[in-house]
C-alpha cells in the first residue's frame, strides 16, 4: 500500500472514533441519573475518552509514520 492510503485509512479511522465518543457522551448524558448513578458524569466522560480518544490519538499517530 501506498503511504497516502494509509494516512487517509488511519484519519478516516480516528474521525470515526472521535465521532463515536462524541454520539456515545451525548447517549450517556441524555441516560445519566444522579439518584441512579454514584459517580458524577465527568468520571463517564473520562472513561469515554478512554475507549474513544486514545485509540484515535494511536492511529493517528500510526498513520503518520
Amino acid at each position: 500500500m501506498k503511504k497516502g492510503s494509509i494516512l487517509k485509512i488511519c484519519n478516516f479511522i480516528s474521525i470515526i472514533l472521535l465521532v463515536c465518543f462524541v454520539v456515545k457522551t451525548i447517549i450517556d448524558y441524555i441516560n445519566y441519573s444522579s439518584i441512579i448513578n454514584s459517580a458524577p458524569f465527568h468520571v463517564w466522560i473520562i472513561i469515554n475518552s478512554i475507549y474513544f480518544i486514545v485509540p484515535a490519538i494511536i492511529i493517528f499517530v500510526v498513520g503518520i509514520f
